[in-house]
């Protein structure tokens, strides 16, 4: 994880993204398209997505755990 080698880490992160199991509102959104629009929805369980460093700090405190897959670095 960047975090281990950069614990200031500030910038957008493609991530495997696993969230806890005991969660009752997933804090972590993507917008889908669909045949009816665009549509916002919450997940559970694993995925992959792109996130901010902020969200990912946020998300940590909740539960959530992080594989980071590649990424862009900024400063602040």
């Amino acid at each position: 994880m960047i975090y281990k080698y950069e614990p200031e880490a500030f910038g957008f992160f493609q991530c495997k993204v696993k969230a806890p199991n005991n969660l009752i509102y997933p804090i972590i959104q993507l917008y889908v398209k669909t045949k009816f629009g665009l549509r916002t929805i919450s997940l559970t369980g694993t995925f992959k997505y792109m996130l901010f460093s902020e969200e990912i700090d946020n998300a940590i405190k909740l539960g959530y755990k992080f594989k980071i897959l590649r990424g862009y670095t900024f400063k602040k």
